[in-house]
């Protein structure tokens, strides 16, 4: 009996052990919050709602756009935060009526809750994600969608701009519009200073393009397509409009 009585004395004793050795956790440590993020786009020809498939001027020449959509990438309220992945793509091609074109088109993301005083993000696809492919990201990111990526460039395609022109005036639209652009080079930066509180209960940012300033100085009748690194030149002038004719509401 003395035996039985010293054994769970003994057992008792390591259990009581374990458990003090055990580090304590805090128990008022909590997790970050994510702050949701809501950014909606608008894009407008001649200060109106841009409708796809709607007849346009653009110099003085006819044009109906099909569909424009850019990459955003890197989006971060502050440069010490983890932004890889963090992407949409801004896709005006289902604003084919101005009910559609008023409301714009919205993308949700999860950042770090905080309070920030600015945001920024990527026009395009950095140096880094470039090289990569949509396989290495997950399936809800713009970085993941194939849609986004051209294997022929073996690299994302950072602007679309798609439609077709009327260049003889006869009324039927008979050269095809096909500007896209891509390359380490092409990539731009945005960013909007604000005071802003980031929680769970959703921040919406809203912005504005212009495709008037997007296609200013641009002579879309000598290059109506960018489909080559060739035509970086070109490239460059559309991605330094785009960078300046997005605006902050």
């Amino acid at each position: 009996m003395k035996k039985i009585f010293l054994f769970f004395t003994i057992l008792s004793a390591i259990i009581a052990l374990q458990i003090a050795c055990k580090p304590k956790l805090d128990c008022c440590t909590l997790p970050p919050t994510a702050g949701i993020v809501v950014f909606n786009f608008t894009a407008q020809y001649d200060n109106t709602p841009l409708v796809m498939y709607k007849t346009y001027l653009l110099n003085g020449k006819k044009i109906q756009f099909s569909s424009i959509s850019f990459m955003v990438t890197k989006v971060c309220p502050a440069a010490n935060l983890d932004c890889w992945g963090r992407s949409i793509n801004v896709d005006f091609s289902g604003h084919t009526d101005s009910i559609k074109a008023l409301r714009g088109t919205s993308d949700t993301l999860s950042i770090e809750g905080g309070t920030y005083s600015s945001l920024n993000f990527g026009i395009g696809v950095d140096s880094i994600d470039n090289k990569k492919s949509p396989k290495d990201f997950t399936a809800n990111s713009a970085l993941g969608d194939t849609q986004n990526y051209w294997y022929g460039w073996s690299g994302y395609i950072f602007l679309k701009i798609h439609g077709a022109m009327d260049l003889d005036g006869d009324g039927k639209f008979e050269t095809p519009v096909t500007l896209d652009t891509g390359s380490d080079a092409c990539y731009r930066s945005f960013g909007v200073a604000k005071s802003m509180t980031l929680g769970s209960t959703p921040s919406v940012f809203s912005f504005q393009l212009n495709v008037n300033r997007l296609l200013q100085d641009y002579d879309i009748v000598k290059t109506p397509s960018t489909q080559t690194f060739s035509q970086l030149p070109q490239m460059n002038v559309l991605m330094n409009n785009l960078q300046s004719a997005i605006s902050s509401n």
